[in-house]
Parts: C-alpha cells; structure tokens; sequence
C-alpha cells in the first residue's frame, strides 16, 4: 500500500530534541531513567547490535515489554534498519510459527532483571523471503512486523515502513504520565510509547497488568493518563478498586479496542468524573485514527484526522490510510484492501460525523437468518439494577444456526432467584423475539484476557443456569 506521504530522512525523529533532558521519561519498582539516560541506553544497544555482528535490514525478534530497556532497544533497531518483530511477554501469538511466516535473522528476549551489557542477541536463520521486504530497503527505512489477533481466524502478519509511523508524531506540548497498557506486540502500544516520547512525558513501568497494581500504581505515581479498555475499567468498577486506592491524579482516560454500552460508560463517569474520556480507534492494518468523544457520556465519536478517509458500507466501517502498511506478508486477507479502502468488518452506525462502533461483523449472532448485534441486547439487560456486567454471545443450534445466550454478573447482595425469568421478560418487552436470550448463566465476573479484552464468549459450565 503506497504511501503519497512525504518521510522525512532516517536521521529525524520526532524526539531527537530531547536527548539531553533531565525530565523523567520511566519511572517505576526499579528506579527513574531521565531522557539522557534513556538516548544513552539506545547507543549501548547500538554498540551492542554492531559488536555482535547485526547489519541494517536484517530482522530482529525481540520478546519484551515497553520498559526502559524495551523501548530503546526499538530506538536502537530503527537508527539501525531493522526490521523489528515484537513479541511480549505474554504473546498470545505461537512466536515459532509466527517467525516461519516473517522470518527472523537474530532473536532476542529481554531479561528485565540483568543489565544491558549482558543482555544476549541469538542468532537464529529463519529465512524467508518477500517482495515486500525488497520494497522496504528500496526506502532506506526500518521495518515493523506485527501480528493480527486472530480472533476472527488465522493471525495475518503485517508489514509497517517503521519511519513512516515514527514521523506522524511531532513534539508537543502536553505532557502526561502514563501507564503503558497496551502490549509490546501491539500497534496501539508503539503509538503510544511514540507519543509519549514525542512530547516529553513519562511512562510509568509495571511488571503487572492486573488491576490491584495498575491502581496502586496510579496512586503512587500519580498517572494522569490511563489508555485501557472498556473490560478493563469495568473490572476497575466491579472490584471496587476506587473505593480502596486514589485514583484522582487521572485527568484522562482513552478507551478502546472494543465496543463500549452506554451503561458502562454512566458507571465509568461516576467513578471518574474529573476525567476527561476519550474512545480512540485503530488497527495494524492502517494506524490509529484522530478521534474525539461526542461527549464524556456518549459512546459516538468522530473519527479521522489528517491522512485519513472513512466511509459506511452496508453498515461496516472502510479506511484509507496515507499510514497503512506496506502488505501481508502472506496471502491472507489479500482481499480486505479494495482499491486503497481497507475493510475494518467493524460494524458502524454513523450519524452526521459521528460513529457508534457496534461490534465486529463476525460477532453477530445469526437465529434463523435474522442477525442480532450482541450489544443490543446487552444494553437492554444492562438496564436492570441487578445486573453488574453482561456478555452476549451465540450458541450454534441444530434447527436455528444460532441461539442468543447471555453470561449475567448480578450486583452484590443480588440473589438469582427469579431474576432469570426478570430478565427474559425485560427483554421480551423490549427486543424482538429472536433476540431475546434462549439461556441466561449467573457467573461472578466475565473473562478478561491479559489484554484486557473480553474473551470471547462461551457458556458458563461454572456459571449457574
């Protein structure tokens, strides 16, 4: 996909004029590193990666985070050419396969607990070619390699000219200090790892993302600005979290990753309402959008920004990105790119300029050939004050393809007696027949991944029908 965007040279980045700051840039459990001693750690890398014999355009895997040494080591790799493959620590990802489709020329896995000096590159000689590849060092520029979830099929590996990411961002002035939420292996994480270092601010480490630390945290640290997800801060709410550590130096929280309902949102504003809340949008294929909230208490966004075109087909969302990657290293997902428009399958409602993100197409729950988009009718069984948290999802039937099944939290103190047959009724009032859930299970909390996504739903063999 090419690019009409003019890049500036190798040599340029957006931070360049903050090598010899004093400013915090990490802080965390294992110290403080000043913007100075960070630009220091990316030339020991550098130094590193020429001893042990790493030349320009190779591809380096890297298993890491974005801490101190995780983020100068990509520095290092992008002043180098590299083409980068991050992995985290918690990689969803199959990393040996993964390296089969990209190939890999040096691995290298971050052991937090050891200086940088003996920090060990291997060598490793997975070959694989690709015209794409071929494409890259034409530009003289690095390269980065992610992977796709693969929660709607097999994980597509996806190819990013790495300066031209680098160069949307430009310094500013606005200063956070910020937890990393968003993994190493994450296109929204080099986002935001990039803005941040764009604008002198300081990201605050965590070994953890659970919420008893990412909450302490905020109160020791005071974090003003926490990028997270819809299922993260539900967990925040439901585990009281609020009640038991101060979380006021929050001034922004920007959401993400997944469709949002209304009454979560409600929640998220009493808990937190000296914060300003801001739904953001991206994906691998083409970057992160411009966003803006319509308000703190609306789902709606509009969505854009220089270097961006959208449009609504048959309810699903198309991108144009002057940011999108340069290809699939495979053939999946040839098709999703039709003459630059990139298929984002989310499914929309747009009003004027604002967007309502809905679900991803492949989400919706088909009973008998009628679709039922899952947030719809969570919202409806949102509304009753004994339930705290709701899932629904599809079970496939023999006679209907799919019935609707709802995994239901009920509040605290709330028993489940006869609070099945409330929500079926509710329901029934409200919704059509066919989406009105064929089975109901009580489970004490909705599984969140260690991305803080939902996981995607299935019924509760714990739960209680």
């Amino acid at each position: 996909m090419k690019s009409e965007i003019d890049v500036a040279s190798v040599e340029n980045y957006p931070w360049d004029h903050l090598t010899g700051s004093q400013r915090e840039l990490f802080v965390g459990a294992r110290g403080v590193v000043s913007y100075q001693q960070f630009f220091q750690l990316v030339d020991e890398w550098k130094k590193l990666l020429s001893i042990s014999g790493v030349k320009p355009e190779e591809k380096i895997a890297v298993i890491g985070d974005f801490s101190a040494l995780g983020t100068s080591l990509v520095l290092a790799l992008l002043s180098n050419r590299n083409i980068i493959i991050p992995f985290s620590y918690e990689s969803i990802i199959e990393i040996d396969s993964a390296l089969s489709t990209s190939g890999c020329d040096w691995l290298i896995k971050i052991d937090k607990l050891k200086l940088l000096s003996d920090q060990i590159i291997e060598q490793r000689s997975i070959h694989q070619d690709n015209s794409l590849f071929q494409q890259l060092a034409k530009s003289g520029h690095a390269g980065l390699v992610l992977f796709s979830s693969g929660t709607s099929g097999k994980p597509k590996a996806i190819l990013h000219d790495l300066n031209r990411v680098v160069q949307r961002f430009k310094p500013n002035a606005k200063r956070f200090r910020s937890i990393p939420m968003l993994m190493f292996d994450h296109f929204g994480g080099f986002n935001t790892i990039f803005g941040m270092l764009s604008s002198e601010s300081t990201v605050v480490e965590v070994d953890t993302r659970t919420v008893e630390n990412i909450c302490s945290t905020i109160q020791e640290f005071k974090v003003t600005l926490l990028p997270t997800t819809p299922s993260f801060l539900s967990l925040i709410i439901m585990s009281n979290a609020d009640k038991r550590f101060d979380l006021s130096s929050l001034t922004r929280i920007t959401y993400g990753t997944e469709p949002i309902n209304v009454h979560l949102l409600e929640r998220i504003n009493k808990v937190f309402p000296n914060a300003i809340l801001q739904q953001t949008y991206g994906l691998s294929e083409v970057g992160v959008l411009a966003s803006r909230s319509e308000s703190n208490e609306s789902t709606r966004l509009e969505l854009g920004g220089s270097g961006f075109e959208t449009k609504v087909v048959d309810g699903i969302l198309w991108i144009k990105s002057e940011f999108a990657m340069l290809g699939y290293l495979s053939t999946e997902g040839a098709n999703d790119f039709v003459d630059g428009w990139f298929n984002t399958k989310d499914q929309v409602i747009q009003d004027g300029k604002y967007f309502k993100f809905v679900g991803r197409d492949s989400d919706q729950i088909n009973v008998g050939g009628q679709k039922v988009l899952p947030i719809e009718v969570e919202e409806e069984i949102m509304l009753l004050n004994e339930v705290l948290d709701v899932q629904v999802f599809g079970e496939k039937h023999l006679l209907l393809g799919q019935i609707v099944v709802a995994n239901v939290v009920l509040a605290s103190g709330v028993e489940s007696e006869g609070i099945k047959l409330k929500i079926r009724k509710h329901c029934q009032e409200r919704l059509t027949k066919y989406k009105v859930p064929q089975k109901i299970f009580f489970v004490s909390q909705i599984e969140v991944s260690s991305r803080g996504k939902r996981v995607k739903g299935v019924s509760s063999e714990t739960g209680k029908e």
